[in-house]
């Protein structure tokens, strides 16, 4: 019994010599954990009060999540570093682990930067198109800010993909310097004139793009016959071209990289005819945008007018744009023309007229007294409300047809978009005096 108390008493006193210290090292930064998680969590709800353009709540909590994830790491890795005093198997493989460490702290930096850059141009894209409660001097175009905000996108995450990559690779310690040789033996290090190509690509986009605002700020200053709305879609217009050039300058610059002279050649050569049968299968599309400068240019209506397309019905124009235009008619129906459908037809503007023009025409019977038709016909038009004395209706005989007489009542209104009301209102009253004189036409046409 004596021996059996002494063995437990020598292996109490071996655990607490070796392992206590150990064990309260691991207490110490579990709690000393705890303590800093709980601080950076009220400092995190303190930023989510905040109203910033950059940082919303969903960024703020992904970068919370990154931070802990990370110090629980780091509390995981000293618990090990403690016990590989004891444990030789563990100090190997921390000796493995902290040769590679540059590389994963660098590629999981990278890709931590690409994230919160994502979601931060996510959150400025917001303000600027004024989500936020905090609102810019300008709001920005949604479509351009929309095309900017997706390539910009995923050209972050394409420059964060290989630069994490290429990185990571470079930073492995010598042991694995065969990995080294199987990527680095395949890319080739630019030339100097290629890399100022970039360079030179990316700062005449930026110049372009400035310049283009610029310009059409200043159209919309100058009170040009564009609508603001017209000048914004101009603007988009004109910005997805350039980036568009800067785009293809830039991949060929890319391509650059990997072809030699000749393929490089033959390469652009058919970059060209894609981008003219492209060209070719989106005439329409082009030819509608031109036809809508065009119009534009000539400028034969605005929002809100009255007009006549060609033989179609009346409608006050709805909207106007570089591809179609909407015209909602007297019924309520909105009708869309493209553009160019509306060069080739005749366009009757109501509202840039200084008179409406009413015409009524009727076949009546050969028997009835031209001074008896003229004079009902007349007293119809003075008892409508909005046809205009000056200049006065007229009733002319325009025809003989068979037994009937083909008579025409021409009257004036200055209240243009009230003309179909104003027509409406003469018949009912064209109506009411004929049956009461006791006449009858034969046809009747308006």
């Amino acid at each position: 019994m004596q021996s059996l108390a002494l063995d437990i008493v020598n292996d109490a006193t071996v655990f607490v010599v070796d392992y206590l210290p150990i064990v309260l090292a691991v207490a110490f930064l579990i709690a000393l954990m705890m303590w800093i998680l709980a601080l950076v969590s009220r400092y995190f709800e303190y930023l989510k009060m905040l109203e910033s353009p950059w940082l919303d709540r969903d960024t703020l909590d992904f970068i919370h999540k990154v931070l802990q994830a990370i110090w629980v790491s780091f509390i995981a890795i000293a618990t090990l570093i403690l016990l590989q005093f004891r444990v030789p198997e563990i100090r190997e493989g921390l000796i493995q682990f902290f040769k590679r460490v540059p590389t994963l702290f660098f590629v999981i930096f990278v890709i931590f930067v690409a994230a919160v850059l994502v979601r931060s141009l996510h959150r400025f894209a917001s303000y600027l198109r004024g989500d936020l409660k905090v609102k810019p001097r300008r709001i920005a175009p949604p479509r351009t800010l929309s095309f900017t905000e997706l390539f910009l996108k995923y050209l972050i995450y394409a420059i964060a993909g290989v630069v994490a990559f290429v990185g990571g690779i470079g930073a492995l310690p010598p042991e694995d310097k065969q990995y080294k040789d199987v990527v680095f033996t395949h890319i080739a290090v630019p030339e100097p004139a290629v890399v100022l190509g970039f360079v030179v690509a990316i700062v005449a986009i930026f110049v372009a793009s400035r310049f283009v605002d610029s310009v059409f700020e200043d159209m919309k200053r100058r009170g040009t016959k564009f609508t603001p709305r017209v000048i914004e879609e101009l603007k988009s217009t004109a910005k997805y071209a350039v980036y568009a050039v800067g785009a293809v300058v830039m991949f060929i610059l890319a391509v650059d990289l990997i072809l030699s002279g000749e393929q490089l050649l033959v390469f652009t050569v058919a970059v060209i005819l894609v981008v003219l049968v492209a060209a070719l299968i989106g005439f329409d599309v082009l030819r509608n945008g031109l036809a809508g400068v065009t119009l534009m240019l000539a400028n034969p209506f605005d929002v809100g007018d009255r007009i006549r397309i060609g033989d179609g019905p009346e409608g006050t124009v709805e909207s106007t744009g570089l591809m179609m235009t909407q015209v909602r008619t007297v019924g309520g129906e909105l009708i869309n023309f493209s553009n160019t459908e509306l060069l080739k037809k005749d366009v009757l503007n109501y509202s840039r007229s200084p008179t409406g023009v009413m015409v009524v025409n009727m076949s009546l019977p050969f028997s009835i007294g031209q001074q008896t038709v003229h004079a009902a016909m007349l007293e119809a038009a003075q008892k409508t409300h909005g046809v205009e004395q000056k200049p006065p209706p007229q009733v002319l005989s325009k025809d003989v047809r068979g037994s009937t007489i083909a008579y025409q009542l021409v009257t004036h209104t200055k209240d243009v978009l009230r003309t179909e009301e104003i027509k409406s209102e003469l018949i009912a009253n064209l109506q009411s005096i004929f049956t009461r004189e006791d006449i009858s036409p034969v046809v009747s046409e308006s």
